[in-house]
């Protein structure tokens, strides 16, 4: 049974342990622009993304480069940054995510703890104590106009009392009776729940970005593509920023993400205007096309759109095919049916004398094994 644990204070030293800045609720907001993300997931692998980079895995080095990308962003707008949850794929992370985690810089990072983070023993914080941020939510709080939800199953769901009353909740949370990209949420808490926490609710945990009540409730969506769950098609993987103040806001497209995109065309023209409409050299690719153009695309993506394609994925439709085709327009020869058990009988009769002793046992036989 899951278990939430009880934060406690540490008191601050001069030389603070790797432990101490990572089990505080206590979040200091020192500028009127917030800068959001969720769900980078830091793995080294993810779906069909399994390519190594120059130091480490593709996936990695694409996330290193990412957090960079996003201290940067806090740094112009002179920003608060705010990870809402699941910074981590696991909690027991391998010797080069750990190494990997280490290369970026999250000291004025405060991270909501999600989901995937708390699927084990070990707490990954401490683990990658280098790597501590500013500090981490592990229950629901209130700091001046933000209020903060981190997850939690749907049979030990929070009391949102705490967090009643603020201008914007960030939450990593189960919403009951939403769609986000292929997935349907049963269980978590109720929309009215939430909205009546906050002027604004952003949550994590959902990795398609979507508004679920128009500028009131928000799904971030993840800032990095993982698999093709999660299309981004109308989409893309982002960060938001946030005025306090206005209330204003502007998302940030990742251009270090790999862009998920999953479909099926007929014809061969159709399959080439979305060739032609893919941006960069991060596309993954998924396309299901008739078998009898399949070689074609096959060798369009290798060849004219190579620098465009990360990842592709073709499978033939069959559906299409001429043999196919051929059963509308013609009538297919008729099978003769035979009967199996006849036909032995007569083989044994051709094959043994009449007289023979053993042939009416046989026969019995065959009857028996073909009824």
């Amino acid at each position: 049974m899951f278990q939430i644990k009880q934060v406690q204070k540490t008191q601050t030293t001069s030389t603070p342990t790797p432990s101490q800045n990572v089990i505080s609720n206590t979040v200091q907001q020192t500028s009127n622009n917030i800068l959001l993300y969720t769900d980078p997931h830091f793995a080294s692998t993810s779906s069909v993304l399994r390519k190594r980079g120059e130091k480490f895995s593709a996936r990695l080095e694409g996330l290193i480069k990412t957090i960079s990308w996003i201290n940067t962003l806090a740094q112009e707008y002179n920003a608060d940054i705010y990870c809402l949850g699941d910074l981590f794929d696991r909690s027991n992370l391998t010797a080069e995510e750990i190494t990997a985690v280490k290369q970026c810089d999250f000291s004025k990072h405060t991270v909501i703890l999600g989901n995937h983070e708390i699927m084990g023993r070990e707490d990954v914080f401490t683990t990658v104590f280098a790597a501590q941020p500013k500090s981490v939510i592990k229950q629901p709080c209130k700091q001046g106009d933000i209020g903060f939800l981190p997850y939690c199953p749907h049979t030990h769901m929070w009391d949102l009392q705490a967090v009643q009353g603020c201008k914007v909740l960030l939450s990593h949370v189960d919403i009951t009776g939403i769609q986000n990209g292929t997935y349907f949420s049963k269980v978590g808490y109720e929309v009215a729940q939430l909205t009546e926490c906050a002027d604004l609710v952003i949550n994590g945990h959902l990795h398609t970005r979507n508004w679920v009540i128009p500028n009131k409730l928000l799904n971030l969506g993840a800032c990095v593509g993982m698999n093709f769950s999660s299309t981004h098609e109308e989409s893309k993987p982002a960060v938001m920023l946030l005025n306090m103040n206005t209330m204003e806001y502007k998302f940030f497209e990742n251009p270090y993400s790999p862009l998920f995109f999953k479909h099926a065309f007929t014809k061969q023209e159709d399959v080439v205007k979305f060739l032609d409409s893919l941006q960069g050299s991060l596309n993954v690719i998924s396309l299901k096309v008739p078998d009898t153009i399949i070689k074609d695309i096959r060798n369009l993506i290798d060849t004219t759109y190579a620098d465009k394609i990360y990842y592709s994925r073709i499978e033939p439709d069959y559906s299409f095919s001429n043999f196919e085709a051929a059963t509308h327009e013609q009538e297919l020869p008729k099978l003769e049916i035979m009967d199996g058990m006849e036909s032995l009988k007569k083989f044994v009769l051709e094959k043994y004398d009449k007289d023979n002793t053993n042939l009416k046992v046989m026969l019995e036989e065959i009857e028996v094994a073909c009824k």
